[in-house]
């Protein structure tokens, strides 16, 4: 690796089952000497501590992988983006303490890299990175489509394009190109309703499931890849089994209701509230995911209470 030019690399989460392992796995065998970070600040700390042992007086280029999507990169546990000090997203309040450490420090032709699948699509990733590259003074770039493992862009794909912005110089939208669909893609239009707008999951566990103490899914990426470990194509009479509610799940659309989903059978089924006959099986992957997701939501809640 070049004199001055650094690589960041994500923390995996070996508590999430789902997770694309070898992405982060490959990133780290190819990169001798990378930053190993799981959050922002020790991604930051590291950035520093490389400049002074290499006597840098600037930073000549910088890539930070890790997983993601439009406009949000998670920096040091694997693809769950719930902590506020694990992730570079659009709330600005959240990383601008550590991003400002880094204001001042790059060379003058300095490129800051953020590869993260989708980091650069639609109006989120454009907006991200030019906001990014005034924040920092430094020309951003990330792609419109989902990476190979280690961070690479499959630039052979249709559509693939590295979206950049300048300092006082936007990006321009680039629409985000998909990859193949969840395992069970059909889930997706059959658990939703037909609605367009503001789409949000709340997921609520515990003796209080009202939606004001639920854990909100609003990224994409996530609601996609939770609703595709659900099997549509059988239908389980969950009366049989017991039908235990672990969970619900809120769909929401522009901040109102529009559908409740329930969670039964040690997180085996989901359906539509009070049609137990024609509950859905979920995954195993889906299921280790909700209960990690649910353990978060209840973490959260008693926080709370304590609080």
């Amino acid at each position: 690796m070049e004199k001055c030019i650094f690589t960041v690399i994500s923390t995996d989460d070996p508590s999430d089952p789902a997770e694309n392992r070898e992405y982060l796995k490959k990133a780290k065998a190819d990169n001798a000497g990378a930053v190993i970070a799981d959050s922002v600040e020790a991604m930051v700390d590291g950035i520093l501590k490389k400049m002074a042992n290499q006597g840098c007086p600037c930073i000549k280029g910088l890539r930070i992988i890790g997983h993601g999507s439009e406009g949000k990169i998670i920096i040091g546990k694997g693809r769950a983006g719930d902590d506020p000090k694990k992730r570079i997203n659009g709330d600005k309040s959240e990383w601008e303490e550590q991003l400002k450490r880094l204001q001042k420090k790059f060379c003058k032709k300095a490129k800051v890299e953020f590869l993260a699948c989708w980091f650069g699509a639609g109006d989120k990733g454009a907006k991200k990175l030019s906001l990014l590259a005034d924040f920092l003074d430094v020309t951003t770039s990330g792609w419109n489509i989902p990476l190979k493992p280690g961070g690479y862009p499959d630039e052979s794909k249709k559509g693939a394009k590295e979206v950049i912005a300048k300092p006082k110089k936007p990006a321009k939208k680039v629409d985000r190109v998909e990859s193949r669909l969840p395992r069970f893609a059909s889930s997706i239009p059959a658990l939703l309703p037909p609605a367009r707008g503001q789409l949000t999951l709340a997921l609520a566990s515990g003796l209080d499931t009202s939606i004001e103490r639920a854990l909100r899914i609003d990224d994409p990426d996530d609601i996609r890849n939770l609703l595709g470990e659900v099997d549509m194509r059988s239908a389980v009479d969950a009366r049989l089994a017991g039908g235990l509610v672990d969970a619900v799940i809120y769909v929401v659309v522009d901040g109102a209701i529009v559908r409740r989903l329930d969670v039964t059978d040690s997180f085996r089924h989901i359906g539509v509230s009070g049609v137990l006959s024609a509950m859905r099986p979920i995954s195993r992957a889906g299921s280790n995911w909700l209960r990690q997701l649910t353990s978060i939501q209840e973490q959260n809640n008693l926080g709370r209470s304590k609080a």
